[in-house]
């Protein structure tokens, strides 16, 4: 045999599952289709500056999956935290509600939605679980009479959360976890790993490459199966055969590489049905004249744009300066900012809906940071040295709504013996990227108790 485990995809769940694999002293092979690491966290450079594709967060930060895989293989995680959250919302910026008090202090919403709100999240909290299993956040929020600022502020909290803005798709029992999670971790708000996300993909791959390879630019064919067990993978560079295999696509790309009625019903079903996620990200790479702005302007700050996230519903974004966050994603100097939204899939391939949101989201960026810089004649046209787009025709794998929760998504183990599932389809905790994470984290488990047993 070539290795004890083949992982098909360097993605965050393959990239993680070998290395934590690797670590624990297994031979691997990762094969990846594409020229590079990361899958759709992969970065790149332009003109010095790092570009994550898209924001890349750790929620919880030091208690979150990123920084469990990173310690697991030897490796003591740091990040940086967010100094501000603000909600940029009818022409004005406030504080975003980082718990009870804070929440019925705001006058983003009015004393009788906060009334009702209360006495909405009571029942939340106490109903059982089954009480809200199949219903949506819109379907559970039938009853109360909530003003459309509260129902804004919900659409942000989903994106940044569960990374899911539509309350009329977003799971509540995926909320009510998200928030059984927060109570476990108050002090761990979301962070950003120092050394910027390029960082973790290194890490990843050095610990890779210590008993293993990665092969990028080759693609599976199939996988060969006979009385339920994987024989050897094809690939457009040959052959290769190993103990275990791990699968780290999303599931709906299974049929890619692997005939689906060798799969259960389940895994075939659901491989067919499940729903990704969409958006675009803004990148802008702003000129030294952005940080020696007039002490004028600076001194009448009424929110500093240092480490600050900005959020808003309309259309459902979010964006910061990251380098105020991590300075090494940008030359000596100068700042990147980094601004992502959220696309409904069924608009994706619709051009003209998508270059409207993206001018929206530009107006979003400038009337933010003039209100940031009490400057109506702020433009941030004025220091970009560059701008660039990307559409994401996936962001995640699963959007967490009602019937793709963590129940419904993808088991590790399935009927073929010896193969395995990582990624964000799978029931990795979490949430957005932490999903594949923890994905790792379960999957490398199972593999090593197989190859444990079979020696």
């Amino acid at each position: 045999m070539d290795a004890d485990v083949i992982i098909i995809g360097a993605g965050i769940g393959g990239l993680a599952t070998a290395a934590l694999l690797a670590n624990a002293g297994c031979s691997v092979i990762v094969v990846e289709k594409s020229k590079r690491i990361g899958g759709r966290a992969a970065c790149f450079e332009k003109d010095g500056f790092v570009l994550d594709n898209g924001i890349h967060l750790s929620r919880f930060a030091l208690k979150g999956k990123c920084a469990e895989v990173l310690r697991e293989i030897g490796i003591t995680p740091k990040f940086s935290k967010f100094k501000k959250i603000l909600v940029f919302q009818n022409g004005k910026l406030f504080p975003f509600p980082k718990g009870p008090i804070s929440y019925f202090r705001s006058p983003f919403i009015s004393k009788n939605t906060k009334i009702q709100s209360l006495r909405y999240l009571f029942s939340v909290w106490f109903k059982k679980p089954s009480d809200y299993e199949n219903k949506s956040v819109l379907e559970a929020l039938s009853g109360y009479e909530l003003e459309e600022n509260f129902l804004d502020l919900t659409r942000i909290f989903l994106s940044s959360s569960i990374a899911c803005p539509y309350i009329e798709k977003a799971s509540i029992e995926e909320v009510r976890r998200f928030f059984l999670h927060g109570m476990k971790s108050p002090f761990f708000p979301v962070g950003y790993l120092k050394g910027g996300w390029k960082k973790a993909l290194v890490l990843l791959q050095s610990k890779v490459l210590e008993n293993g390879k990665i092969l990028l630019g080759v693609k599976v064919k199939r996988l060969v199966i006979e009385n339920e067990t994987v024989k050897f993978v094809e690939t457009t560079k040959g052959s290769f055969s190993a103990k275990c295999y791990v699968s780290s696509i999303p599931a709906q790309d299974l049929k890619s590489i692997i005939e689906l009625n060798k799969l259960s019903p389940e895994i075939k079903n659901y491989s067919k049905i499940v729903e990704k996620s969409c958006g675009f990200s803004i990148y802008m790479g702003l000129s030294k004249k952005f940080l020696s702005l007039p002490s004028s302007v600076i001194s009448k700050n009424t929110h500093s744009i240092n480490g600050t996230m900005i959020l808003s519903a309309n259309p459902p974004s979010m964006g910061t300066i990251i380098s105020t966050i991590e300075k090494r994603v940008a030359p000596k100097g100068k700042n990147l900012l980094v601004w992502f939204s959220f696309v409904p899939l069924e608009k994706i391939n619709d051009k003209s809906f998508i270059n409207n949101q993206i001018n929206e989201v530009k107006l979003v960026i400038d009337n933010s940071l003039r209100l940031c810089f009490n400057n109506q004649k702020f433009n941030i046209s004025e220091f970009c040295e560059w701008e660039k787009v990307i559409i994401h025709k996936m962001v995640d794998g699963a959007i967490p709504k009602v019937g793709q929760g963590i129940k419904e998504r993808l088991d590790f183990k399935c009927n073929i013996k010896n193969l395995f599932f990582a990624g964000d389809t799978t029931r990795g905790d979490g949430w957005g990227g932490d999903i594949a994470f923890d994905s790792a984290l379960k999957c490398s488990k199972l593999v090593k108790a197989m190859l444990r047993k079979g020696k």
